[in-house]
C-alpha cells in the first residue's frame, strides 16, 4: 500500500533526489488532466503504472532487491502525495485514521472484536501448520463473509475490511 511505501522510504536517507522518468511523465500527465477541467478519470488512470511499479518494489523478490528501490519508492510516494493534495484527499496520517475507522466499522458490522479476529488468524495458522487446509480455508471464508479479508505477508497475517456483497 501507499502507507507501506512511505514507511520504507522514511527509514532511508531523506536526501533530495530527482524524480524517476516514469514519475516525471505521470506528474505531467496528472497536472495536465487537472488543468483540463479537473479530469479526474485521467488522473486516476495515470496512476496505474506508478502503482504497479510501487507494488512490484514492495511485494516481489526482484523489487525488494532492486538497487534503485529507495529512489523509485520516494518518487512514487512524492507523486501520490501530490495527487492526494490536488484532489483534497488525506495524506498518510489521514489515511491511517480513515483505515482505522473502516476497521472499527467492519468489526462492528461483523459483530467481532480485534481479539476475535486475532484468534481466527491463530486458528487458521494452526490449521495450516497441521496441513488442515480445508479448516484454514473455512476460517478465511467465514471472515470474508463478514467483510474481513485476511492478507498473508512475509511479516505475518493481517486483515483489512472489505465490502460485504449479498
Amino acid at each position: 500500500t501507499w502507507q507501506d511505501a512511505i514507511a520504507v522510504v522514511e527509514d532511508a536517507a531523506s536526501e533530495e533526489e530527482p524524480l524517476t522518468k516514469d514519475v516525471q511523465e505521470a506528474w505531467a500527465a496528472v497536472d495536465g488532466a487537472m488543468a483540463d477541467d479537473l479530469n479526474t478519470p485521467v488522473v486516476l488512470a495515470t496512476l496505474s503504472v506508478p502503482l504497479k511499479g510501487m507494488n512490484d518494489l514492495l511485494n516481489t523478490k526482484a523489487g525488494r532487491k532492486a538497487k534503485d528501490r529507495q529512489p523509485r519508492l520516494r518518487s512514487y510516494a512524492a507523486l501520490l502525495t501530490h495527487v492526494f493534495k490536488l484532489m483534497g484527499l488525506p495524506g498518510v496520517d489521514g489515511a491511517s485514521e480513515v483505515l482505522s475507522g473502516l476497521r472499527g466499522a467492519a468489526l462492528k458490522r461483523a459483530g467481532l472484536t480485534e481479539e476475535d479476529v486475532a484468534q481466527c488468524i491463530e486458528d487458521r495458522k494452526a490449521a495450516r501448520a497441521n496441513k488442515d487446509y480445508d479448516a484454514a480455508d473455512e476460517v478465511r471464508k467465514n471472515l470474508e463473509a463478514k467483510g474481513i479479508t485476511l492478507m498473508d505477508t512475509p511479516q505475518g497475517t493481517t486483515w483489512r475490511p472489505t465490502p460485504v456483497i449479498n
